[in-house]
């Protein structure tokens, strides 16, 4: 492998592109395709939760000619419009549970076919399936019992859209039909997004907790889901922290949730990280649930660089404040090019090997257009760095016990060390968090060794609410 092969090498195991060694796991669709197969897993895998069915995706999968993105909207979007018409059909029907699980399917597929056409969120088909996927699941709510809720958000520069109007935050609330055993009342689990699911995707990773006893408040962050593509210009922003403690002032005030009866934050993925950096400022939660723990967005990319790479982008970071707000308020500044032009070469090596699967796909949410473009790419980079907090923080700061999901696979929340080993954040954090944080161990044996459980959310439900409750009922009893 020449040096260029390996810096996208490196680039794609950092995120999760790259199967690790020695693993041998049987392909559902798309053996020599791993981005397909990934994304087919991802969709797939919401099958326990009503948000797929298993044959449906492998005809699916079978219409599609592997790495070709139009053949896979194609396949996707096909699907999706013929379960919305029959849900649609099945409402006038009058027959809600039919309604329901065909509306239900039908949004994932929506965001399903979308995927791969994230790199231009203008993108007439874009739109399409996304608003497609918003109206679907906006027809499955009252068959969920679910309501849709919005409060103000309580920091600066929230650009206003249509998810945003008057800075005000959008979340969907399902109410748990009883308590935990153990437990008079219902916890209230809150959850932090991820980089690019939508909320209805959001809602079907938090049903253990609903299921478990639990209400869950599902937040639509700004930038975020559909909502990044449906608002374009309302980009994601470093900050989550406030946004969680806007839904905590809504939940504890208007919203008519008591904090004695426990209050959970909960991060899946990016989520992960946004719920581990709120750890340093919301102190009112009883628990904190970290799927997986990640202090720092910055240590998966830059840090996995190599040479004079690495190098530069780490020397940028250091001007960053401790503490990075808001979006931008302008064009992200440029990196000056050194002499021999390498920082052009190797980004534009990068993208040529495809990796806008991790930089276009979403530099979008961040209001950064890098399709094919060394400049996009860099400013990417230099936008994910200010996604980090130091570890050293969370024994001065963290006052509240978590549970921390690791993955043996896992391949964003770790930093990788000279040796070449990965250094998990779950294990860098552990020690220096509240005492009776745990950490929820997945394995290859267990088929729980991906990134947040992908294909294994029941027994991600199995494990974590095995940990969860307890603890739940020994910290209220206090």
């Amino acid at each position: 492998m020449n040096a260029l092969g390996g810096v996208v090498g490196k680039v794609a195991q950092a995120v999760g592109l790259a199967k690790p060694a020695g693993i041998v796991v049987p392909a559902m669709g798309f053996a020599d395709n791993v981005e397909f197969e990934q994304q087919l897993c991802r969709t797939a895998g919401m099958a326990c939760y009503e948000g797929a069915d298993l044959k449906e995706c492998l005809m699916t999968a079978g219409q599609i000619t592997p790495g070709d993105h139009e053949s896979w909207y194609a396949a996707w979007s096909k699907i999706a419009d013929r379960l919305y018409a029959e849900g649609e059909a099945a409402l006038v029907a009058s027959n809600p549970f039919a309604a329901k699980s065909l509306l239900l399917r039908s949004a994932n597929y929506y965001r399903t076919s979308g995927f791969f056409l994230r790199d231009n969120f203008q993108d007439e088909r874009l739109i399409r399936v996304t608003q497609s996927a918003e109206d679907a699941w906006s027809k499955a709510l009252p068959l969920l019992g679910a309501t849709e809720v919005r409060f103000p958000f309580k920091g600066d520069g929230l650009r206003i859209g249509k998810f945003t109007q008057g800075n005000q935050i959008k979340a969907t609330l399902f109410r748990a039909a009883s308590p935990p055993s153990g437990l008079s009342a219902s916890p209230l689990v809150i959850g932090c997004p991820g980089y690019d699911g939508q909320t209805q995707e959001d809602t079907f990773y938090m049903r253990p907790f609903l299921d478990a006893g639990c209400h869950i408040l599902v937040l639509s962050s700004p930038g975020r889901g559909g909502d990044a593509i449906l608002d374009y210009g309302v980009n994601m922003r470093p900050d989550e922290e406030t946004t969680v403690t806007s839904a905590i002032d809504w939940a504890l005030g208007e919203g008519g949730f008591d904090r004695k009866d426990g209050l959970v934050v909960y991060g899946c993925s990016l989520g992960g990280h946004f719920a581990t950096r709120t750890m340093l400022y919301e102190h009112r939660p009883t628990l904190y649930v970290l799927d997986p723990p990640n202090y720092s967005m910055r240590s998966m990319v830059i840090g996995r660089m190599p040479g004079p790479l690495k190098a530069r982008y780490e020397r940028e970071a250091e001007g960053l404040p401790a503490k990075c707000e808001g979006p931008w308020a302008a064009d992200p500044p440029k990196v000056p090019m050194d002499e021999e032009g390498m920082l052009t070469r190797m980004l534009y090596g990068i993208v040529s090997k495809k990796m806008h699967f991790i930089g276009a796909l979403k530099a979008n949410m961040h209001g950064i257009n890098m399709h094919d473009n060394a400049m996009g790419m860099d400013a990417w980079i230099r936008e994910v760095a200010r996604y980090h907090t130091s570890p050293d923080d969370y024994k001065a700061k963290a006052t509240v016990p978590a549970i921390l999901v690791d993955p043996e696979n896992e391949p964003v929340a770790v930093t990788l060390q000279p040796d070449g080993t990965k250094e998990h954040h779950a294990h860098t954090l552990l020690p220096l968090l509240p005492e009776g944080s745990v950490i929820v161990q997945g394995t290859a044996a267990d088929g729980c060794d991906d990134h947040c459980f992908g294909g294994a959310r029941l027994a991600f439900g199995e494990k974590v609410t095995t940990a969860m409750l307890p603890m739940l009922k020994k910290l209220l009893a206090k």
